[in-house]
């Protein structure tokens, strides 16, 4: 049987620090880096149902049907993801993770490298400052849908570890 886990939250909310940790303590998961919006005439939908392919066990910093409909505002042009591919995600039961940035805000992210920061273009940048509090309230109330897991930026790692090694005991 295949796990999937999704961990998502905005930007600067600790997904790539949590990821690193993760795949280090459960090698046997693959990692699937976020992707950022659709380049070159990239359809959304493609890329979730090339996810929905993946065999084994995977780790997603960021998946597009969380993601898309949020960050949509920023960049309105991508198509948004169908409803399908949703129900499809929420069906296999991955385990979702939320990470919170608490009072963090966009500090840090701003002041990443240009070569940390490959995806994000000056535009994106400038619209995610603008909407930071609408997207940030929008991840919370999913998050109360339908996260298993809320990790505040800064917490331990336990709670995280223990529900993973849960996950591969099923």
């Amino acid at each position: 049987m295949r796990h999937f886990v999704v961990i998502e939250g905005i930007d600067n909310s600790g997904k790539s620090t949590l990821t690193q940790e993760l795949s280090r303590r459960f090698p046997q998961y693959k990692v699937q880096l976020g992707e950022g919006p659709p380049r070159d005439g990239e359809n959304i939908n493609d890329r979730i149902r090339r996810y929905h392919g993946y065999e084994g066990d995977w780790i997603f910093d960021r998946h597009p049907v969380v993601s898309q409909p949020i960050y949509g505002r920023i960049n309105p042009s991508v198509q948004e993801v169908e409803p399908a591919q949703a129900d499809r995600l929420y069906k296999i039961r991955p385990l979702i993770i939320y990470c919170d940035p608490l009072d963090r805000g966009l500090e840090a992210h701003a002041a990443r490298t240009e070569e940390d920061n490959h995806i994000d273009t000056p535009e994106f940048l400038a619209g995610l400052a603008r909407d930071y509090d609408i997207m940030l309230a929008e991840y919370r109330l999913w998050a109360i849908r339908h996260a298993h897991i809320i990790y505040r930026i800064g917490d331990g790692y336990d709670t995280v570890i223990e529900a993973m090694a849960a996950l591969n005991n099923l």
